[in-house]
């Protein structure tokens, strides 16, 4: 991992001790420089440039959103000085991962012209409809047709028939 305002190179164990940002790409070197440097806002406390957590620019808009709050705080020099498997949990506060799966009841997201497509499918559809379907979104109709074909997706399955100019899908839910 390389740092983007310094070009020095750092490790997964630099990444554990605080020394470099992954999600940032930028190490606390520098960040202690754009403290340093006034016209820098960076995890400053009071005017005239400062870090604030109700102005726009703070909340969504700067990429140190979620580091600037902890050295304007002091908290940087805080966690630093902590034992490892304390700085493992902070570091998985201040990075947050998500393991857990959304539950779906269907194979494809909603919203998406899969789910529209399967869900009128269900229902039984014509092959003019799902035409004049592709020809509005502007989406390829064999792309469609082949995932359709495919009966089964994220672990789910279903059969699927063409009869007459009928589209039709026999899904059942477990």
């Amino acid at each position: 991992m390389e740092c983007v305002l310094c070009q020095q190179r750092y490790s997964e164990q630099d990444v554990l001790g605080y020394e470099y940002f992954v999600q940032t790409n930028i190490c606390y070197n520098c960040y202690l420089s754009m403290i340093a440097d006034p016209a820098s806002c960076f995890g400053k406390k009071g005017p005239p440039r400062t870090w604030n957590p109700k102005a726009e620019a703070c909340r969504s808009i700067c990429p140190d959103r979620k580091v600037c709050p902890l050295f304007a705080r002091g908290n940087m020099v805080i966690i630093r000085d902590l034992t490892a498997e304390a700085r493992a949990g902070a570091l998985k506060m201040l990075y947050p991962v998500s393991k857990k799966k959304p539950a779906r009841d269907r194979p494809f997201k909603k919203g998406s012209m899969m789910a529209y497509v399967f869900n009128r499918c269900c229902r039984g559809w014509t092959v003019k409809g799902l035409d004049k379907y592709v020809a509005e979104q502007g989406c390829s109709k064999a792309r469609l047709l082949r995932v359709l074909r495919k009966e089964q997706f994220y672990g789910f399955t279903w059969s699927f028939s063409e009869d007459g100019g009928k589209l039709k899908v026999d899904f059942h839910a477990d």
